[in-house]
């Protein structure tokens, strides 16, 4: 529960895991929501009521929509410290289906540039592929700059194995 007089409970991913937030929260940060939750779509019907709309995102991941979520509702204190390269893509993925990247860029939690600042960049060609995507979806031009140079710098193996799993993944 990131808002506890939250007016929508997403049921995300296949196990459908509850997440109750705020509305104003979520359309004042995203386009996609704004249209979803306007009064245009049967999902924005009747939000000022006392019910709690159930709305069901069975492709999303759970644990990087929580992390979305939290920062948009300002609930920083329960995002983990130390993501991994593949829980910072799935974030990234949100972040650009959802259109708020500015959100999350203005929160100071840009996490790609988390990632290249306090640890080191990994090096296998799948995980920088992973970091790439992610820095590019975060619009992190400097951190994007950094892991393409050292993909390019640093290995002499083809990139097409790396460019045919995140196309698999996107």
């Amino acid at each position: 529960e990131l808002h506890s007089e939250g007016d929508i409970v997403f049921l995300v991913g296949p196990g459908e895991d509850r997440l109750r937030v705020h509305s104003l929260f979520i359309k004042a940060a995203s386009p996609v929501f704004c249209a979803m939750f306007g009064s245009h779509f049967s999902e924005g019907r009747n939000l000022a009521s006392n019910d709690i709309k159930e709305v069901t995102l069975p492709d999303d991941d759970y644990d990087a929509l929580t992390v979305l979520f939290a920062i948009i509702h300002h609930r920083l204190d329960i995002i983990p410290q130390n993501l991994n390269v593949n829980q910072i893509y799935n974030i990234s993925v949100l972040v650009d289906k959802y259109r708020c990247v500015e959100v999350v860029s203005f929160a100071g939690t840009n996490f790609a540039a988390y990632y290249w600042l306090h640890r080191k960049l990994p090096s296998d060609l799948q995980n920088l592929g992973y970091l790439m995507v992610s820095a590019y979806l975060f619009n992190d031009e400097a951190v994007f700059n950094k892991v393409t140079r050292n993909m390019i710098c640093n290995h002499v193996d083809s990139f097409a194995g790396v460019a045919t799993d995140l196309i698999d993944h996107v």
